[in-house]
């Protein structure tokens, strides 16, 4: 969407969430994954500066769960009733340089 010079845009999207997480412990590590559906959300706007040149930010989420994870020796299932929940925001700034 553009009003005037503001520019704004909105994003959802479904797909793989991998997770991987190496703890280490003294001398022993173990290395933890999972995977699933996640989503995604995201809301940004941009101020034309000039034709060429703009500056924006973005906020954006990637969520997720798991029913159950694995390590280098054994998997883990959760109880029906519980989930490991993940998420990830990510907050940006900059310019943006059209080339037209």
């Amino acid at each position: 969407i553009i009003l005037n010079n503001w520019e704004w845009d909105a994003k959802i999207g479904l797909g793989y969430l991998g997770y991987r997480d190496k703890v280490k412990e003294y001398n022993n590590s173990v290395t933890f994954t999972a995977s699933n559906v996640g989503a995604y959300f995201g809301i940004g706007f941009n101020y034309r500066i000039s034709n060429h040149v703009a500056i924006g930010m973005q906020l954006s989420e990637v969520v997720g769960s798991f029913g159950s994870i694995s390590s280098d020796e054994r998997k883990i299932e959760f109880d029906n009733d519980e989930r490991m929940g993940v998420s990830r925001l990510n907050i940006m700034a900059g310019f943006r340089f059209y080339l037209r």
